[in-house]
C-alpha cells in the first residue's frame, strides 16, 4: 500500500481575545479630574483592556496601570494619540 501524500492544508479562523460577552469587573471613576480619570473611564466604557491601551500607544502595561492610578501623568509624546483616542483634549 502506497503512503499517502502530505497534505498542505491551512486552516485559518478568527479567534477573538476576549469572550464575545465580555462584562469588566472594573469601575469608571466617579469624578473625573486628571486625563489618567478620562483614559481609565473612557477605557472601561468600551470594554477594552490596559493591555490593548498599551499596544495602541506603544507603551507598556505598567505605564498605562500608572497613568490610570495617577502616579505619572502621559509623556508628552503620548499626548497626541490619547487625545485622538478619546476624541477630545482631557486638558482644556
Amino acid at each position: 500500500m502506497d503512503a499517502l501524500p502530505f497534505c498542505h492544508l491551512t486552516i485559518k479562523a478568527h479567534h477573538t481575545p476576549y469572550p464575545i460577552k465580555f462584562i469588566s469587573m472594573q469601575r469608571s471613576p466617579r469624578e473625573i479630574h486628571t486625563i489618567g480619570d478620562h483614559i481609565r473611564k473612557a477605557r472601561v466604557e468600551r470594554r477594552q483592556f490596559q493591555r490593548d491601551l498599551a499596544q495602541r500607544f506603544h507603551v507598556t502595561v505598567d505605564t498605562v496601570r500608572n497613568w490610570e492610578q495617577n502616579r505619572i501623568p502621559p509623556h508628552k509624546r503620548s499626548i497626541p494619540a490619547i487625545v485622538a483616542w478619546l476624541g477630545y483634549d482631557p486638558r482644556k
